[in-house]
């Protein structure tokens, strides 16, 4: 606690004394005797013998007290009663900056009709803080203001706002705010009346000193001494509870005890607290009044383990822009369903914690549990989910402690899901529309769906847009085809764009109802969805060349695909190679794109990259290939932008469409064949498929397997780990059938005289045959 100090004009002791008796027997009707003031100024409403010099009715002006908790705002009216009119005031008021912090001033209820009021804060001494306070009930021009008129009772002058430090003061303590006077200044603490030509100042010459104020050092203004002024300020107390960060209570801030017992809330709620409303203010830790959010536990974890400072005043929201979303998703009654919870985000900051709430139905939703795998949340440590009739609350960062940003979510140009709310659905009516919502919390302190970022030494709290979801129960999926970004309108290049991503990226750009953005894909109208010729027609559809919704009479008879097939060629290799596994591809009708999905072990074999070179695709672009651990989606297409180069076409006949570059792990065991699959799914069409020159025809061959033979045997044609006549057959097959050559093509060259041929043949068959 700082000693308030008083600038002297008879000397600094006298002054301290003289203002600490004033403090104890201080008499608001009490004023000097008129001979004490010395005849200065000439009196305006009293006679007297001493050159008629006297004081006018007694205006008082009182700084009010008031109590208050330390950490709080407490605001201290300066009050006022007056019997003549004011137009204009001049104030100055110290205080110590040690204990109080200066928030701000307004005008009180007393000078409702005045046109101009403005303070300045700034340093006075060592220890104290002054505020100057000027107040003109009217400017030139505009409108004409209200003078302050005679006020039988105290009103309302000006009202100050003080925070209250904590300090190193007892409990109880009453912290002074004062009326200081300059010898220098002769306008300070003084009033003037609406006409700006009387003068109204202290009738304490200790204050104002006639001998230092003569008539031109205030402008020859005439001069009325008939204002008192006394001082106020404010007791502290300290709260029944400690100071923010401590939030169980025992007056020590800060503790990893703090940080658990705040995330048993997360996970329990008020049943974890003895003093709910103390722990709740406790629990806002960096000062944005937003209690119990997710940016309140990471920064109290961070101030523990010296990651950040405490927040010592109040601090401003994140400008990090975050939507959150549910889609639609359909379903029957008594199924169970998964609702997606999505988020992307905009701007330069990470997202470290996010929270939402999520409110149902309970008579018509069971709420089986909340799902991270597969999300952005998926290795978050801390992801608190409470579950409440009606309604789910998530809390969640990536770590405990939040050092460490590796995990943070970061700015995003598409979609990320970050839970799937599992649901039963009760035995509803059909059709029907279960509405699923972003809730609110009760508390106007809790922000429910809001997330976290982390600025330098501060973490802030942001404020997340929502937008609800919900599941259709029974009736048909509506979907608008060629709708594919669901914004209403139809066969767009960003629906063009959007069917990319998908292929892309997969369903997770899919933000607004999955299911009915599926049904809209089927833009060549074959009941497959997501597939190449869908992709080939809704590109015919944007540049004009072909009608939307086609029928399939559509330019005569389309031919019917026979005989087409996609291979992969077996292949050896050591473990530690890298080899090239042939994909080919038999196809009866020219084809302008095709897709295939191959699937193996990700902890055996890697895909480095694929290679068009010398095959039948060796002027496509883009070439697409999706690499995923254990998966690989590769599409391609022609240019379709341009139809002139029909020469880029795939004609009807087989072979290499692309080799694909995998890596055979060094651990893999040597001499075991590693498969790999061609994946697919009935109801998507773009898996394992090609699609004619139009788009209205998508075929999906047959697919025959491969592997990779960890080991290079000699005669080995087929990789499969046995020199047979198997081998025989199939290098008779590549000679004389044109099918796929053993791979490596030196696994056919027997005799090793550098070339493949009938020889190898001769010589194979004498090994197995003639001894």
């Amino acid at each position: 606690m700082c000693p308030l100090k008083s600038k002297p004009v008879l000397g600094q002791v006298f002054v301290i004394v003289c203002f600490l008796l004033a403090l104890m027997v201080f008499d608001p009707r009490f004023a000097r005797s008129e001979g004490e003031l010395g005849p200065v100024h000439l009196d305006l409403v009293g006679n007297s013998a001493n050159g008629g010099i006297g004081k006018s009715s007694l205006t008082s002006i009182r700084i009010d007290t008031a109590s208050q908790f330390v950490t709080e705002v407490v605001e201290i009216p300066i009050l006022i009663r007056n019997d003549v009119e004011f137009g204009k005031f001049e104030l100055e008021v110290d205080f110590c900056y040690e204990n109080l912090s200066f928030v701000g001033a307004e005008i009180g209820e007393a000078l409702s009709g005045w046109e101009y009021f403005t303070y300045r804060l700034f340093p006075y001494m060592d220890t104290l803080y002054r505020v100057q306070l000027l107040g003109v009930y009217d400017l030139p021009g505009g409108d004409q203001g209200v003078p302050l008129p005679p006020n039988s009772e105290y009103v309302s002058l000006v009202v100050l706002q003080f925070a209250i430090n904590v300090g190193d003061f007892p409990d109880g303590t009453f912290l002074p705010i004062i009326f200081e006077w300059e010898v220098c200044d002769c306008l300070e603490n003084t009033f003037q009346d609406p006409s700006f030509d009387t003068l109204y100042v202290s009738q304490d010459s200790l204050q104002f000193n006639t001998i230092d104020c003569p008539p031109e050092s205030v402008e020859y203004l005439p001069v009325s001494s008939s204002l008192e002024f006394l001082d106020g300020g404010v007791t502290a107390f300290y709260p029944s509870t400690p100071l923010r960060g401590d939030i169980n209570l025992n007056w020590i801030p800060y503790e990893v005890a703090d940080l658990v017992l705040f995330s048993h809330y997360l996970l329990y709620g008020d049943s974890v607290l003895i003093d709910p409303e103390a722990q709740s203010a406790n629990s806002d830790v960096n000062w944005d009044d937003s209690v119990w959010s997710m940016a309140d536990f990471i920064h109290l974890g961070r101030v523990i383990v010296d990651d950040a400072p405490e927040v010592v005043e109040p601090t401003s929201q994140s400008q990090y822009d975050l939507d959150t979303w549910m889609t639609t998703v359909h379903s029957l009654p008594n199924d169970t369903v998964v609702l997606p919870v999505w988020y992307e985000g905009e701007g330069d900051e990470s997202v470290h914690g996010i929270s939402f709430k999520i409110d149902y139905d309970p008579d018509s939703l069971t709420l089986l549990g909340v799902d991270f795998s597969e999300t952005s949340l998926e290795d978050w440590e801390a992801v608190y989910t409470r579950l409440e009739n009606g309604s789910v609350r998530v809390n969640a960062c990536p770590e405990f402690f939040t050092t460490s940003l590796s995990d943070s979510l970061t700015s995003y140009t598409g979609p990320r899901q970050i839970a799937k709310l599992v649901f039963e659905i009760s035995d509803v009516d059909t059709p029907t529309y279960i509405p699923v919502s972003f809730g609110d919390d009760t508390s106007s302190q809790i922000e429910a769906n809001a997330f976290a970022t982390i600025d330098g030494a501060l973490t802030k709290l942001g404020i997340s847009s929502t937008r609800n979801g919900g599941i259709q129960v029974g009736g048909p999926i509506w979907c608008k085809r060629g709708d594919v970004n669901f914004n209403m309108l139809t066969y767009e290049v960003a629906d063009w764009v959007l069917f990319r991503n998908f292929l892309l990226r997969g369903p997770g750009v899919l933000i607004h109802d999955p299911e009915a953005q599926t049904c809209a894909s089927d833009i060549n109208a074959d009941l497959l969805y997501w597939s190449i010729a869908d992709l080939l027609y809704l590109c015919r559809v944007i540049l004009h060349d072909a009608v939307e919704i086609p029928g399939k009479n559509q330019g005569g008879d389309l031919p019917e695909p026979s005989g087409d097939e996609y291979r992969l060629v077996s292949s050896s290799a050591h473990p530690g190679d890298v080899v090239s596994v042939p994909v080919w591809l038999t196809n009866s009708l020219s084809s302008r794109g095709i897709t295939f999905k191959l699937a193996f072990d990700e902890n055996l074999l890697s895909v480095e990259g694929v290679d068009a070179s010398q095959t039948r695709i060796p002027g496509w672009e883009p070439i697409e290939a999706v690499v995923e651990p254990g998966e690989l989606f590769l599409f391609a297409h022609a240019d379709w932008w341009d139809y002139a180069l029909h020469d880029s076409l795939i004609g009807p006949g087989k072979g290499l469409l692309i080799n694909v570059n995998f890596r055979v792990d060094e651990n893999a065991p040597s001499g075991t064949s590693l498969p790999i699959t061609f994946e697919t799914r009935e109801d998507w069409g773009h898996y394992n498929s090609y699609t004619d020159s139009t788009g209205l025809i998508l075929v999906q061959p047959p697919t025959v397997s491969g592997w990779i033979f960890t080991d290079v045997i000699s005669g080995d044609a087929n990789s499969d780990g046995i020199v047979d006549v198997a081998d025989v057959i199939y290098l008779i097959n590549y000679l004389y059938k044109g099918k796929w050559p053993p791979n490596p093509v030196s696994l056919g060259d027997f005799n090793q005289d550098g070339e493949v041929d009938i020889a190898d043949v001769v010589a194979l068959i004498n090994y197995l045959f003639g001894g």
